[in-house]
C-alpha cells in the first residue's frame, strides 16, 4: 500500500499537484483545484496478529488488576476467559465467567462500576496510542458446553446414541 501511496504522490508531485489524506483515511489528489479520490484506506484492516497480541496483553493486565487490586469483593469471583480487540484497537470485548452460585447481574454491575479504574490500569501498564473502551460480556460457552454434555448423556442413557468408547 505504501508503494501505491508513494507512486501516486510522486506522480502528483511531478505534475505539480498536491495529494492529501482526509479525516476518513481517503487519499485525494488535487487537479485543477478539485479533489479526485485516489483510493480509500477505510477497508484496510490492521494485521490480525497485532489485535491478538494486544488482546493477550489486555487480558493479562486486567486479570492481574482484578486479582491483585480489586477493592470490590464481587470482582474476586471473576475469571476473564477471552478478550477480542476491534480492528482499530479502540474497543476491547472482554468475556468473563463466574462460579454458578454467584449472582451474575451483581458481578456485571461491579464490572461496569470498575471500568474507569480498569481502563486507567490498562493505560498505565500498556503503551498504546489510545486506551480501548472496555465492554464486558458474560461468557456463556461453559454453560452451553455443560448443557450439551447433559443432552449427550441423556441420549446415551436412552440408548439413542452409541457408547462413548464406540469409534463408529
Amino acid at each position: 500500500m505504501e508503494a501505491c501511496l508513494w507512486a501516486a504522490h510522486r506522480a502528483a508531485h511531478t505534475a505539480r499537484q498536491r495529494t492529501y489524506a482526509d479525516a476518513y483515511g481517503a487519499f485525494h489528489i488535487m487537479i485543477f483545484n478539485s479533489p479526485i479520490l485516489l483510493f480509500d484506506t477505510k477497508g484496510i484492516n490492521m494485521p490480525k496478529y497485532r489485535q491478538e497480541k494486544v488482546a493477550r496483553e489486555v487480558m493479562r493486565v486486567l486479570s492481574s488488576a482484578i486479582f491483585e487490586d480489586a477493592q470490590d469483593p464481587r470482582l474476586l469471583q471473576v475469571s476473564i476467559t477471552n478478550v477480542n480487540m476491534s480492528s482499530d484497537l479502540s474497543v476491547a470485548s472482554i468475556h468473563w465467567l463466574c462460579p454458578k452460585d454467584a449472582d451474575k447481574n451483581d458481578i456485571a454491575k461491579a464490572l461496569i462500576e470498575a471500568t474507569p479504574y480498569l481502563r486507567s490500569v490498562v493505560a498505565d501498564e500498556m503503551d498504546l496510542r489510545r486506551v480501548p473502551n472496555l465492554k464486558f460480556y458474560y461468557d456463556e460457552s461453559y454453560e452451553n458446553g455443560l448443557r450439551m454434555d447433559e443432552l449427550l448423556a441423556k441420549l446415551r442413557a436412552e440408548g439413542q446414541m452409541g457408547n462413548q468408547d464406540d469409534n463408529t
